[in-house]
Formats: C-alpha cells, structure tokens, sequence
C-alpha cells in the first residue's frame, strides 16, 4: 500500500523508544503492518488489548515475526495457569470480602467496632479497591499510597486516629492478597489482574523477542508496562491520549510517560474514516481539553444533521442505563435492535434484582449482594457513599421506568424485536467502552455524555486537594465524548447539548 509521510517517517525509525499519538481512524494498525513488513527477521511481541483484536491481528500480521497477544494471555502461561480452578468469573463484591475474612468480627475483638451492615461493607470496599489499586501498580508491595475511599470516614467508624487506620487497611489487604495467590483457599478466587501481578512481580524477562510494540498505550497498566520496560529490545508504544477512558480501573498514559523518557515522537492526525465535518466536532471537543493538534478527515463527504428514517442509526451511549432506555424505545416503536458485545454485557439482570429490592419481593432476588440490603433506600445509600458506579444507574433506571422494568426486560432475554445480525438491525446500541475500536456509518450520540460546559464547572467546584483527580475525570468524560464521536463514518447526528455549544458558532443548518 501507499503510506503518507506520516507513516513513512514511523515506519523508517531507529529510535530505541518510540511514542505513535495515532488519532481516531488514522491508520495505526497499517502503518505498524508496514513496519513488521520492513524487518521481516525482527522477533515482535504485540501486546494489545483483548482478546477480539488479538485473533484479528492474528490474521493482519500472518507472515510477518509479529505475535500478537494479551497481556493476560501472556501472564497465564506462567503464573495464571495453575490458578484455573479458582479464577473469578466477575468482579469481588465486598460482602464476598466480609465473608472471607471476617473483618467486621476481627476489628470487634481487637478495638470494639460495633458499625452497621453499610459501615462494615464501606470497609470491604474500601480493602477491595486498596488491592485492586496495587494490582495495577508496578509496585512489590502494598503500601499507603494504594489505599483506595473514605478513609476519613473510617477515622469516625473505627474512632482510630489515621495512621491506625491505615495499617487496618493494608492488614485486611495483605490478608485478602495471600488468600488469593494461595492455591489452596477456595474462598476468595484468584482475580486475572491477581496473577498478571504474580507474572510482574516475577521480573520475567523475555527473551524469545526482539522488539515490543504495545497498542492502545494510553489505556496501558502500569504493571503490564512494568514488564515491558524492563525488557531490553526497542519499544514502541501507540495509542492516541484522546481516547484514554480507563482510568477508573487504573490505566495510565505511557505514551506521556515515555515521551518524558525521551522516546522519539510521530503524530497521525490524517483520519480515513471521516471528513471535515467529523473531524471539525472532534477538534472542538479537543479544543475545550486545550489540545495543541488535531485530526484531519481525509476520508469520503460526511455531514453532521439528522439521520435519515430509511438508515441504520448506531446510537451510542455514556451509560448503560442509555443503553437500556433506547432498547425499550426501539421494542416500543417496533424497531429490530442489535447489542455490541451482546446483551449480557449490559448487566440487566441486576436491574430486574434492584427492581425487586425496590418492591420488596426478596425471595426473586437472586444477586446475593443485592439480596444483603433490607430495602432500596439502604442500597442507595451504600451506592452514594461508595460511590458504586455499577449500581447507581441501575437503581435511576428503576426509579424511572418503576414496574415497566421486568416488562422490558423479559422482551430483551425473549428477544423481542432483536435482529438476526448487525448489518440487518434498525437500531445498534452501545456505550462508548463497548464500541471503542470499532465504527459505524450513522452515528447519534445520546444525551447522556458530560456537558462542554461541565468540564470548567467541575475544576472550578473542586477544592485545591481535589482539583488534580477531579481534572482527570473531566479529562476522561471529555475522551469518552471524543471517542463516541470519532466512531462516525458519515453522518453524526449531535446530542442537545452539543447542538446548543455549536448554535453560538456556525449557522443552525450547517448542524
């Protein structure tokens, strides 16, 4: 194929580091094909970022020294295989934290804790997020900076000063870690990211490649770069910062971590999969973040307006909760809809369980974590001092559509109205996460996304101690926006409130 400039320039680097910022449909996974195509001798590990894009790769590379793979695939050679008995097959819940350790009964007897069934969960919680935050870390040991929640609140809960209540934490965390890596314990189930921290903290070192390149390295964790950068071949990491949107499960940026390293940096802004137009909303939104560059739509004609009734519309959505409110909207206007990733990444059985603590019918709650609360108004309050972004929108689905809920429901598992593929669907549906690498021609972007104007509210509301984690949220909810615009091919239908941002700008037909 025919590279630009753009291209050619990472395709012919000899840097030993090197940062790609690849922006939204810019060619990325060409531009590498053509580097592997150019050192048909040279040994490539391809760490990308599941499963589905691994085997797709797979058959992009076939032919070339490139082996593409997961890192957990990777880490489940050495550490992860001896664990298949016992791997989890979701995430913990803090009650499974209670119940395996016994915190609550072991802080009785050591300080006299009396708290309530929320105070005792708020704990779990809190030890749960502490050891998920070391998991992804590169560091060897669990300390106080990987502590994770309200720990001021613990301070009145246990009435310890907080020092002690830090030790408390990393005690109940270290507990929790050695019953998951002990082989032997079946009850607390080793977690994957558990034995990729195993395989990290086993300094391998891997020696059957040549050179590393790591996809999506704006999402990247900093355990799998740990073992990366401690390899000795080249490393070149691709990504575009844009579409970082996994910070809240710890990812972090290596592409501005290496760059800071020295890696020699290239740009692809040249998008293909878009024109102007597209590319004009993305840059606006990037524009807000204070972004220096932007994408080019070198791709066919694309407008922003209404779609057309007769065409397939790709409705995407900041939440699940969208997800679900567009499906009852299409099985009520006799519209076939199709689910990315399918249905039950969406999770609507446990909104039928919220749906039953809400109206009291316990014994058709089959969640034992929901099934624990003594009414909704309790489980909302535990969701608002957690900050449990799973149930939240779930209990606001239910108090919105009330008994409807089993109703839809029902008609989703039954498939009703559901098409037979994709391509022959009305409506396709999905949240951001779900269609991040993916594309659609007609794209209608839901209501549900941060607001332009939030992104200066939220700094300004934020006190001086939280202003650093508060702009790296507004940062991820503006990526998130980027990301569900950028999947548009020709036609992007704008949600009011970018409607709103752009009146004030260009003439109302141009949108």
């Amino acid at each position: 194929m025919e590279f630009t400039a753009e291209q050619t320039g990472i395709i012919n680097e000899k840097a030993s580091l090197v940062v790609v910022r690849a922006l939204a449909g810019t060619g990325k996974t060409s531009t590498l094909l053509g580097y592997a195509k150019s050192k048909p001798h040279v040994r490539m590990l391809y760490i990308v970022l599941n499963k589905s894009v691994q085997k797709e790769a797979e058959q992009k590379f076939k032919g070339t020294g490139v082996k593409p793979m997961t890192s957990h695939g990777l880490a489940f050679r050495y550490t992860g295989s001896k664990y298949q008995h016992k791997l989890a097959k979701g995430n913990l819940k803090p009650y499974e934290i209670e119940n395996a350790l016994g915190i609550s009964k072991e802080l009785h007897d050591e300080i006299g804790y009396y708290g309530s069934y929320n105070d005792n969960m708020v704990i779990a919680s809190i030890v749960l997020e502490t050891l998920t935050k070391f998991l992804y870390s590169p560091d060897k040991e669990i300390q106080s900076k990987h502590i994770a929640g309200d720990t001021v609140r613990l301070v009145k809960t246990l009435n310890q000063d907080e020092n002690a209540v830090k030790q408390i934490i990393i005690y109940q965390t270290n507990r929790l870690w050695n019953k998951m890596i002990d082989v032997s314990d079946s009850t607390i189930p080793m977690m994957h990211d558990g034995y990729l921290k195993l395989f990290q903290l086993s300094s391998p070192v891997l020696s059957g490649y040549d050179e590393f390149l790591v996809d999506e390295a704006q999402d990247s964790n900093p355990c799998t770069l740990s073992i990366v950068f401690k390899q000795t071949g080249k490393i070149v990491l691709v990504g575009d910062d844009q579409q970082a949107i996994y910070g809240w499960r710890g990812a972090r940026n290596a592409l501005a971590f290496a760059i800071k390293q020295g890696a020699a940096t290239h740009y692809l802004t040249g998008s293909f999969r878009f024109g102007e137009n597209i590319a004009r909303v993305a840059n606006a939104v990037l524009d807000v973040k204070g972004v220096n560059y932007g994408v080019r739509g070198l791709g066919r004609q694309d407008r922003i307006g209404r779609i057309e009734e007769n065409q397939q519309k790709t409705i995407i959505s900041r939440t699940n909760a969208g997800v679900f409110s567009h499906t009852a909207q299409a099985i009520n206007n006799q519209k076939t809809w199709w689910h990315v990733g399918g249905s039950e990444g969406y999770r609507f059985d446990q909104i039928l369980d919220v749906y039953y603590l809400w109206k009291q019918m316990f014994d058709s709650i089959r969640d034992p974590f929901i099934k624990s609360f003594t009414d909704f108004t309790e489980l909302k309050v535990y969701v608002d001092d957690v900050g449990d972004a799973e149930l939240k929108p779930r209990c606001r689905i239910v108090e919105e559509y009330g008994d409807q809920v089993p109703v839809i429901i029902e008609k989703i598992k039954g498939k009703v109205g559901a098409a037979s593929s994709i391509e022959s669907s009305d409506v396709v549906l999905g949240t951001c996460h779900k269609m991040k690498g993916l594309e659609a021609p007609n794209v209608l972007l839901d209501d549900d996304f941060i607001e332009l104007c939030e992104f200066t509210e939220m700094l300004n509301k934020a006190t001086p101690g939280e202003k650093a984690e508060q702009l790296r949220k507004a940062n991820e909810e503006l990526n998130i926006l980027y990301v569900g615009i950028t999947r548009a091919k020709k036609v992007l239908q704008l949600n009011l409130d970018l409607l709103s941002y752009f009146a004030g700008q260009h003439d109302d037909d141009e949108y």
